[in-house]
């Protein structure tokens, strides 16, 4: 049987762990109980939070926005190593912005699979038609590739990134889409 991720809702420091909400249970738990554990739930906030600060500094946001968060993606290896498989900022507003920008469109993005070796696609899911461009940045910030999307209409769309990854070396890249707030890492292998 296939496994169904745990989904999480950790808050940050100084809030009680005790307040982690179990928004979707694994199947590989039994009923009532996560597979995160209470004593790895400390460590896991504090990568956590390493990655929510990296990616507010990124999008130039105070790391204390309210409104900033991150959806992280990962797995712990068999030999009990946590593994960032792909983290994406998860920006809500409050409810002056939100009256302020009533037409701004809703774009959720995912690359898949990561790491990759070869093939590699991106997922788009919007409600309004879009522009987009895609940009990759190496683990120094360097911009190293840049590509226009064709226009991107409501639903949900796979673009091949694989042309566009193809002469990168192995590595760890970040790729955003310009304006709309979707972000993720790469890891690509050789």
């Amino acid at each position: 049987a296939r496994s169904t991720p745990e989904e999480l809702l950790v808050p940050r420091a100084p809030a009680p762990l005790e307040e982690t909400r179990l928004l979707r249970p694994s199947n590989r738990a039994e009923p009532g109980r996560r597979v995160m554990r209470s004593s790895k739930l400390a460590s896991l906030r504090d990568y956590l939070a390493r990655v929510h600060d990296h990616f507010a500094q990124l999008y130039g946001v105070s790391p204390d926005n309210r409104d900033f968060a991150m959806e992280v993606e990962f797995k712990v290896d068999d030999e009990g190593r946590l593994v960032i498989k792909q983290a994406r900022p998860w920006v809500g507003f409050s409810r002056e912005n939100a009256a302020a920008e009533p037409s701004r469109p809703n774009v959720t993005a995912r690359a898949f699979p990561v790491p990759s070796s070869g093939e590699l696609w991106l997922e788009i899911v919007t409600d309004a038609p879009r522009a987009l461009a895609l940009v990759l940045v190496d683990a120094a910030g360097r911009e190293v590739a840049r590509q226009t999307l064709p226009e991107v209409t409501p639903g949900r769309a796979a673009y091949d990134l694989s042309p566009l990854t193809a002469g990168l070396p192995a590595g760890r890249y970040a790729w955003r889409l310009d304006g709309v707030g979707a972000a993720g890492v790469l890891l690509l292998l050789e």
